[in-house]
Order: structure tokens, then C-alpha cells, then sequence
């Protein structure tokens, strides 16, 4: 996969590949690369729908 595999050094990245969403709590969120190690970790942007969307790991 190469949104696991790039390095700060290249132009362009990836763009994110998976959305996740809630309909009923309008939470989501947006994965924009996973462990080529660890599949079950992920990185992305969050958005809980609370005003305040944040990057971080999701597992």
C-alpha cells in the first residue's frame, strides 16, 4: 500500500483512501495511511462533529 510507505522528503502524498462515518452521530473520519507493519493501525483526520477535528491514530 503506498500510503504506508511514503516519506517526508516526496512532493505528493497519497490521498486518503478510506472514509469512515456515523449517520446517526455525524462523527467521521478520514484515513490517509495505514502501517505496512500493522494493519489494524491507521492515521488520519478525525471529526467528531464537536468543532474540533484532529489528526491522530486510529486502531
Amino acid at each position: 500500500m503506498a500510503n504506508g510507505c511514503c516519506h517526508a522528503s516526496q512532493d505528493s502524498y497519497p490521498p486518503s483512501v478510506i472514509k469512515l462515518f456515523t449517520p446517526d452521530a455525524q462523527a467521521r473520519s478520514l484515513l490517509s495511511e495505514a502501517d505496512p507493519r500493522d494493519p489494524d493501525l491507521a492515521f488520519g483526520l478525525c471529526d467528531l462533529a464537536l468543532g474540533f477535528p484532529e489528526l491522530g491514530l486510529s486502531a
